[in-house]
């Protein structure tokens, strides 16, 4: 059995992210990144995003159990007034052969 931690930067670029619009009986998908979007909610998202990620983990018979979390360093929204930081946290269970 061996015990592992981890630190380092992660880069997100974001392709893609849909949103789902219901107006009165009326509901369907749009781009969170168009410029619809962006004059309705007054701000736009941005596509990147810079993380600092720390974590650790056993490992045991090719079994690996990892708990890690990361810190987002860069604002998730242009022109907004306030800040929002992505911090997601995971958790996985891994076979390495």
């Amino acid at each position: 059995m061996s015990i592992f931690i981890y630190t380092g930067p992660s880069f997100d670029f974001s392709v893609a992210y849909k949103g789902k619009v219901t107006v009165g009986n009326e509901s369907g998908t749009i781009s969170m990144y168009s410029e619809e979007m962006e004059k309705e909610l007054g701000f736009s998202y941005n596509r990147y995003n810079i993380l600092w990620g720390a974590g650790g983990g056993i490992r045991w018979k090719g079994l690996q159990l990892t708990l890690g979390g990361d810190w987002g360093l860069t604002n998730l929204v242009k022109d907004y007034s306030g800040t929002k930081l992505n911090k997601p946290f995971s958790i996985s269970l891994q076979y390495l052969f």
